[in-house]
């Protein structure tokens, strides 16, 4: 159980701040973790972080036409829905 919360909270901070870094290096290293972290979480049942949602959807891009259905799938495996 205390892992779980470990990885819902301190790792979910971590890989955004990870996410938001001045290092171009440090930022794409958290993006290529940011898909299987997700994952991780959804595996374990715990609550998706809208915020990891909204950086892995900016990962594909506005204008890309699979957004929607990504973001569609994750929130139905997550707790949102």
């Amino acid at each position: 159980m205390c892992e779980m919360k470990v990885k819902e909270t301190t790792l979910t901070v971590l890989i955004l701040k990870f996410l938001k870094d001045s290092n171009k290096y440090v930022r794409i290293a958290g993006f290529k973790e940011l898909g299987p972290f997700i994952h991780c979480l959804l595996e374990l049942g715990s609550q998706i972080s809208e915020k990891l949602l909204d950086n892995f959807c900016q990962m594909a891009g506005e204008d890309d036409e699979e957004v929607p259905f990504i973001l569609d799938f994750y929130l139905k495996k997550s707790h949102f829905l």
